[in-house]
């Protein structure tokens, strides 16, 4: 009987399980490339979304805590009566700062055309409030050793002063313009009560972060414009007060601020909130605030229309925008310490 030989060993693969090893490594690429693709993108939204919830919420914490400090200049005090127009917000003389004192919040109900001597129109977002704070610096100055041309304000129970430092002057100099004093808490014996830099604070939203040249165009961010809350600081220079312009917030695309306003001098809104209290006495009797502020995402999201319709308190709604970013509205009530504790006194 003959006995069979051995099978010869496969040497290698044949042409058949080589392609289906090929197609089988290719579909398993394919798989990792599209969990690779999908996490990269998932985590790129996840950035976006980050970084405007932080953006949103800084604005809204940086206005809340400016309305706060609306009005503080130094002491408890009557503040008189407002002035018979409303006072112009980009004057830097003494008379016109000293006047609206009484109005430590002033706004402008989306304009579309501010017309302001201290922000060129194009650089501000049409349809957009624009804020005014007035108060003093928490830190105050030191007499006879005041900054050159900068406004200082002074105040106790008695009144305020406020006056621009216009020399170098000494100790005695800065007591005989500054004349108020309070009494001192261990021996009770007089002393010039604290001197604080004064400033007036204007936000507002432009269509850019950085302007091409000195206005917001469509060459500006590199040729894709981002609308940035901005404020106007009023500060010095060795000519005189001038305004710096600060951008703070990069995609708050929209603010909405409403108003409450106290007509019977409780130090609380009388009734429902305005969006323009119109006059200047209105003005002076804001107690209250409600931030509205809509914020983007700085990037397009790929796939993404929005077709949402937002509401921004009493100004009513907006939207949709039918774009590809992607938005949120960030909403907060502030007390006005100052004025409201004021009417309480």
């Amino acid at each position: 009987m003959a006995i069979p030989g051995k099978l010869p060993r496969q040497q290698g693969l044949s042409l058949v399980e080589l392609m289906v090893a090929v197609v089988i490594g290719l579909m398993l690429l394919a798989g990792l490339l599209s969990v690779v693709t999908n996490s990269s993108k998932s985590y790129g939204e996840l950035n976006k979304t980050s970084r405007q919830l932080e953006n949103g919420r800084y604005a809204l914490g940086l206005l809340a805590d400016e309305i706060q400090h609306a009005g503080f200049y130094g002491g408890h005090f009557n503040l008189g009566s407002a002035p018979g127009t409303l006072p112009d917000v980009c004057s830097t003389t003494q008379a016109v700062l000293a006047s609206a004192l009484p109005l430590p919040i002033q706004g402008l109900d989306d304009p579309t055309s501010p017309g302001l001597s201290c922000l060129d129109d194009a650089n501000h977002l049409d349809g957009t409030d624009i804020l005014v704070v007035r108060r003093a610096s928490t830190t105050a100055g030191t007499l006879g050793a005041l900054e050159l041309n900068r406004f200082y304000v002074q105040g106790t129970g008695e009144g305020v002063v406020l006056e621009q430092e216009n020399d170098v002057h000494t100790v005695s100099d800065d007591v005989a313009t500054f004349k108020l004093e309070r009494r001192d808490d261990v021996d009770g014996s007089l002393e010039p009560a604290p001197v604080y830099p004064f400033t007036t604070h204007i936000y507002f939203v432009s269509p850019c972060s950085e302007p091409s040249g000195s206005v917001c165009d469509g060459s500006a961010d590199g040729g894709s414009p981002i609308p940035t809350l901005n404020r106007l600081k009023l500060t010095v220079d060795g000519s005189g007060p001038t305004w710096e312009r600060e951008p703070l917030v990069e995609g708050i695309e929209m603010l909405q601020i409403d108003y409450g306003v106290d007509d019977d001098g409780d130090g609380s809104p009388t009734g429902s909130y305005v969006t323009n209290p119109t006059t200047a006495d209105g003005w002076s009797n804001v107690v209250t605030a409600r931030v509205n502020i809509l914020a983007r995402h700085i990037e397009p999201s790929g796939g993404h229309q929005d077709v949402k319709i937002y509401t921004l308190g009493e100004h009513g709604t907006v939207g949709p925008f039918n774009d590809r970013y992607k938005r949120h509205v960030y909403s907060t009530t502030v007390r006005a310490s100052n004025p409201s504790m004021r009417r309480q006194q």
